[in-house]
């Protein structure tokens, strides 16, 4: 590391990052990387920061980096949406995959030498099964775990050695599709979480010293009393000490009337 130039810190959000195995795949594959002082991945929030030398490396080549391992990333706190199909790594394998199952299918009813499907119903396997077979080596020799996806990758190459070629590369692509659509459906769920925390005010009127005041809510204190006027939503949690009205709580349990609330 150069002394004269400061370290920065990237904050990336990441695609296909769903679970703790993932994380610790992204964590095997770039330590070690040239450059990079500390990285920290949070799969809750599909987020991963890293602290790296700017002498040594820069913020592009770590994202591609990513993207090689199968983990689609950009800048900022949040993704525009699930990255587009063409550019989900695990996606185009698993396309890949069942476009030379079924090749090997067709060649199969074309009547064919047996040997030529075959092959291509071993790469089939190969390429639907490059991602979850590398993570299922990666977890069995660095964290001495035995997961799904390693008895996957056994049953679809013992299908292939007793000459069931073909139903080993259909479990492959099959459990490849399931993988690949796992990480567009957490990716969606977050986004509705997130647009429904939009919903929520920004900031909150305050009674502070015989003053109404508007603050953000990340600024309300346990005590204070704040003010909600009819039709309006709740900032925070609350009990009534004065006044009856309506309030909205539709960011809540989506109910668009609004709802009577009383003291208490």
């Amino acid at each position: 590391m150069n002394p004269e130039t400061p370290i920065q810190q990237l904050e990336l959000r990441v695609a296909n990052l769903d679970c703790e195995h993932d994380a610790a795949a992204i964590e095997r594959g770039l330590r070690g990387s040239p450059g990079l002082v500390d990285l920290k991945v949070y799969p809750k929030a599909s987020k991963v920061r890293l602290t790296f030398d700017p002498a040594a490396t820069d913020a592009e080549t770590l994202r591609r980096r990513l993207e090689a391992l199968g983990f689609p990333a950009q800048r900022g706190l949040e993704m525009a949406g699930p990255p587009k199909p063409w550019r989900n790594p695990k996606v185009l394998s698993s396309a890949a995959s069942g476009l030379l199952l079924l090749i090997g299918w067709l060649l199969g009813r074309a009547g064919v030498p047996e040997v030529v499907p075959t092959v291509v119903y071993g790469l089939a396997i190969v390429t639907g099964g490059y991602f979850f077979g590398r993570e299922a080596i990666e977890e069995l020799i660095f964290e001495r775990e035995i997961g799904i996806e390693l008895l996957m990758s056994i049953a679809a190459v013992v299908a292939a050695l007793m000459g069931q070629a073909a139903e080993g590369a259909m479990l492959v692509f099959l459990y490849s599709i399931s993988e690949a659509a796992e990480g567009y459906t957490e990716e969606k769920t977050r986004a509705a979480i997130r647009a429904l925390m939009d919903l929520a005010p920004k900031v909150a009127l305050v009674r502070r010293d015989g003053r109404e005041v508007e603050i953000p809510v990340e600024e309300l204190r346990v005590g204070d009393v704040f003010i909600v006027k009819p039709g309006q939503s709740v900032p925070t949690d609350g009990v009534v000490i004065l006044g009856r009205s309506s309030v909205d709580q539709s960011p809540v349990t989506g109910e668009s009337i609004p709802v009577e609330k009383v003291e208490g």
